[in-house]
């Protein structure tokens, strides 16, 4: 997959991991998205030439990935 954007990472350590989590079941990929930016800090724009993690969801705009274990993490790639 080329011109990926790593845009942004969440993690069970953030404060607002439920908000995530909520918003994720209620929200549209797009609208999930532009939600989660503005949590805080953690957004990035930094080309990459693969995913990490599972593909949970995907559109012509976004890919969310999802890593299980003891640091449960979320990863949004702007395509």
């Amino acid at each position: 997959m080329a011109n990926l954007k790593l845009i942004a990472i969440y993690d069970a350590s953030k404060g607002f991991w439920e908000q995530l989590a909520d918003d994720y079941q209620y929200f549209d990929l797009d609208s999930f998205v532009a939600r989660v930016l503005n949590y805080g800090s953690v957004v990035r724009d930094e080309e990459v030439e693969e995913i990490e993690g599972e593909i949970q969801n995907e559109n012509e705009h976004y890919i969310l990935t999802w890593e299980d274990g003891m640091d449960e993490c979320v990863r949004i790639y702007q395509k």
